[in-house]
């Protein structure tokens, strides 16, 4: 957990920094929009430790009921909020409604405080080895699907698949 809040933070800075970049030339649109979307963008690592951490303990309720009460709440503040023509906005904001659901029953269920700032020199070094793995396999397995991709682009015949 204590990795994820420096990966959280640092994500949030820099949700921060485009808000005050749009907001100081002028875009209040773009700043509201990269809010409320940026915001349930840069917490879902958290959202999915939580997860992870209740799956591990054999409890598979509480991600049924986020993830339905989280897709119902998103679709109601959709349809109404466009239905009333706030148009791009009612779309933001019913991102961010729907992600306080899954915060509430994932933090109700696993009994956690929101953060967990105990973080050693040892459990730290120990994250960045495991995470460095996970990263690679992430990395490589990514990089193959490209190759894949580009190939099949271009070797593919004259018509081209899409740009990568």
């Amino acid at each position: 957990m204590g990795l994820t809040t420096i990966t959280i933070t640092s994500k949030l800075c820099i949700v921060a920094f485009f808000v005050v970049w749009q907001a100081v030339h002028g875009n209040t649109e773009n700043a509201v929009v990269g809010f409320l979307v940026g915001v349930p963008a840069a917490m879902t690592d958290w959202v999915d430790v939580l997860r992870s951490d209740l799956e591990g303990r054999g409890y598979f309720k509480p991600n049924f009921i986020a993830q339905s009460t989280s897709l119902l709440v998103h679709a109601a503040t959709a349809i109404l909020l466009v239905l009333c023509g706030w148009g791009i906005y009612g779309l933001a904001l019913a991102s961010f409604a729907a992600f306080l659901p899954q915060i509430f029953t994932y933090l109700s269920a696993s009994g956690r405080k929101p953060t967990n700032l105990s973080i050693t020199k040892e459990s730290l070094r120990s994250q960045i080895r495991v995470g460095f793995w996970l990263w690679l396999i992430n990395t490589c397995g990514s990089i193959l699907l490209k190759i894949d991709k580009v190939a099949l682009g271009r070797y593919g015949g004259e018509t081209k698949l899409g740009y990568y």
